[in-house]
């Protein structure tokens, strides 16, 4: 289930910036802010679709190593990715993503309101 889940995310999400005219290439100067489809709940849906798959493949492979790699996975994508991509998109799009970071949590979904 988590393979499939982490599969079709990523699928939304790069249709989402194929529909956007952006690449989703942490290297490139994004052209669009993204604040819907799975980014209304998350800032980082790309890297969670990335876990979920590999935390499938761990339990599809019945691999202890593979799932003790995971949180070692998020950190580093955290580090090296997630910062400097929040400092390009806050300099690029100034007030916007950061009305957009103020209700969109980094990782884990928050439960909805009324």
């Amino acid at each position: 289930m988590p393979l499939a889940g982490g599969m079709l995310l990523l699928k939304r999400c790069f249709d989402l910036f194929g529909r956007s005219n952006t690449s989703p290439d942490p290297e490139s100067v994004p052209k669009a802010l993204i604040t819907q489809g799975p980014y209304r709940w998350v800032r980082n849906p790309i890297y969670m679709g990335f876990g979920l798959i590999q935390g499938g493949l761990a339990l599809l492979l019945a691999s202890i190593p593979l799932l003790g790699l995971l949180p070692i996975y998020l950190l580093l994508v955290h580090a090296w990715f997630v910062i400097r991509e929040e400092r390009v998109l806050e300099e690029r799009f100034g007030e916007e993503y950061r009305a957009y970071r103020k209700t969109v949590p980094r990782w884990l979904p928050r439960r909805p309101t009324r």
